[in-house]
């Protein structure tokens, strides 16, 4: 598996099974049941979900790692409050 897929890792094991526990058994099951304005609701949180868990990746990784001549890379500057 390559490097940047397993990053997705994470993100699969929440998904999948809060898809397969959402909408096979909870959602039939209850009083909720069909296509209406909480599946809706639902769907679009899981791709919120996957948005903000992509967005995050891509930002760590562009994110210079500190090395031995620049220890702070990760280190802001200071604020200077009034």
């Amino acid at each position: 598996m390559s490097p940047r897929l397993r990053l997705y890792v994470p993100l699969a094991l929440h998904i999948l099974p809060t898809v397969i526990i959402g909408y096979a058994i909870v959602i039939p099951n209850g009083p909720i049941a069909g296509v209406n304005d909480h599946t809706i609701g639902f769907a679009t949180t899981l791709i919120g979900t996957v948005a903000t868990y992509h967005a995050g990746i891509r930002l760590a990784l562009r994110r210079p790692a500190p090395t031995a001549d620049h220890p702070s890379a990760t280190e802001h500057p200071p604020v200077a409050v009034r």
